[in-house]
């Protein structure tokens, strides 16, 4: 499955319960804006889009927990299968650390010097990854001056479970 962040211009469609609101009972009233309550479970839930089979989130964390354990076993398996080499599978493990942390759109020189290896592997990693399917890389832009300029990569794990 892969996961996108939603798009704040189109209608919530499903509700996936994502993380527990921990509020005194004003501060929950304040929230129903943004959160919906689930009467099932008494939780808060952020509302979540599927739009041509991709569940859309609208949190910090893009992942799961189960999905955190599939990505980075799905990386384990493409090193044993000898698909990445053991640089290239630090470099995918730290991008998507980064990504958990709520940084979307990391250069690869962050990166690299996350996992204190070059800048070259981090971008054969990336390359590689994409060409598996592990990884969606999408361009970013932004208009400056009546021009396109290009903005750091936004990066995406597939886990091929």
């Amino acid at each position: 499955m892969i996961v996108l962040p939603a798009l704040s211009n189109q209608k919530p469609k499903t509700i996936i319960p994502l993380r527990i609101i921990r509020h005194s009972r004003l501060s929950a009233q304040k929230s129903k804006a943004s959160f919906i309550k689930n009467e099932a479970y008494g939780l808060y839930i952020k509302p979540c889009l599927v739009i041509q089979g991709f569940y859309l989130m609208t949190t910090r964390s893009l992942y799961t927990k189960q999905q955190s354990n599939d990505v980075v076993a799905t990386i384990f398996d493409a090193f044993d299968n000898g698909s990445i080499t053991l640089h290239m599978k630090q470099a995918l493990i730290n991008l998507f650390q980064i990504l958990k942390s709520g940084n979307n759109s990391p250069t690869q020189r962050h990166v690299a010097n996350k996992a204190r290896i070059s800048l070259r592997t981090v971008s054969e990693a990336i390359r590689v990854a994409k060409a598996l399917g592990l990884v969606l890389v999408v361009p970013q832009y932004e208009i400056v001056k009546g021009r396109p300029r290009r903005l750091a990569n936004r990066y995406f794990f597939n886990a091929l479970k």
